[in-house]
């Protein structure tokens, strides 16, 4: 049977990954079988972030109703509730930002907003009421860049649009108003790299378009568009950014010129892609997909590769 296992996170060289069957668990591992353990039982980990030599977990259940944050020493004992069960279907995001412990906490007061947890009385500590009163600016989609947690927010006024926070309610504002007014950007899931973040959004007067930011409200502007944009897929490899519009775009992240690689002779037409980012190779990245002629007249997901240096892309075998 499969055990539905996920990636998650590696910390200090160790993989965390989850597994559905045949219970849902919470797994280590050093990539050895004698040091593959399960860490508990009946909760999955969705975000982990290592703070003050302390490794912490934010969790929930298969329903995704139950949920908490759990803590455990480097050597993965001692296992404490930081955060008991909390009664929401609203997906709890964990990360760091100027030596602060942030989590997406739903308070009966204030909402879904972001809070610090205390690492020594476990005591949560509203950072800023984003959408002020009862409501909800569910937080989303942290990242951390320097000394900084960038996220996804609604503030009642401007719409789902990222935010920056180092922690502090006066350093907790709007990054940039992608999307001016109420309605979202419908932006992906952030990608850093090279310390910077980039992701796809669209403006309003513009289609979709991948975009970068350095943390600041300058340094956050679009430099590709293209309205097949894919959200799904976007990773780093040799200074340049990948990813899909009608096929692979090339990004260089320094001059940020964009620049199709191209199917080989024969091939006109993508019919799915299923990038696996991480599997490199040199200048190569290695991904599944159907390409042919025609939807029609393909051999169905095979083995292919990206070459960044010639800007051709190939079947494996």
């Amino acid at each position: 049977d499969n055990s539905n296992a996920l990636a998650i996170e590696v910390i200090d060289g160790d993989l965390f990954f989850t597994t559905e069957q045949p219970t849902l668990s919470t797994w280590v591992s050093d990539g050895t079988p004698a040091n593959t353990r399960v860490l508990f039982d009946g909760m999955r980990a969705n975000y982990i972030r290592k703070y003050h030599d302390k490794i912490y977990f934010s969790i929930n259940t298969l329903d995704y109703f139950t949920q908490g944050v759990l803590r455990t020493d480097p050597d993965y004992t001692n296992l404490e509730t930081v955060v008991p069960d909390i009664q929401s279907n609203a997906l709890a995001f964990l990360s760091t930002a100027d030596d602060k412990l942030i989590y997406a906490y739903p308070d009966a007061t204030s909402g879904l907003e972001i809070f610090t947890i205390d690492e020594d009385d476990f005591d949560l500590t509203l950072i800023k009421d984003i959408n002020q009163g009862s409501g909800n600016s569910d937080p989303r989609s942290f990242t951390e860049l320097g000394t900084k947690s960038v996220f996804i927010a609604d503030d009642g006024e401007h719409g789902l649009e990222f935010w920056v926070t180092d922690g502090s309610e006066g350093g907790t504002i709007i990054l940039k108003d992608i999307f001016t007014g109420t309605l979202d950007p419908l932006m992906s899931e952030v990608y850093q790299y090279n310390k910077k973040l980039y992701f796809i959004a669209r403006s309003g007067t513009d289609g979709q378009q991948v975009w970068t930011s350095d943390g600041t409200d300058a340094g956050t502007y679009p430099i590709f568009e293209d309205p097949a944009l894919s959200k799904d897929m976007m990773f780093g490899i040799n200074n340049y950014l990948i990813t899909t519009a009608n096929g692979f775009v090339k990004i260089d992240v320094d001059t940020e010129d964009a620049t199709p690689l191209a199917l080989p002779p024969g091939y006109t037409n993508y019919v799915e892609i299923h990038a696996q980012p991480g599997l490199f190779i040199g200048d190569e990245v290695f991904f599944n997909t159907a390409a042919g002629p025609s939807p029609e007249t393909t051999n169905g997901l095979e083995l292919w590769k990206a070459d960044v240096s010639t800007n051709e892309i190939t079947p494996v075998k």
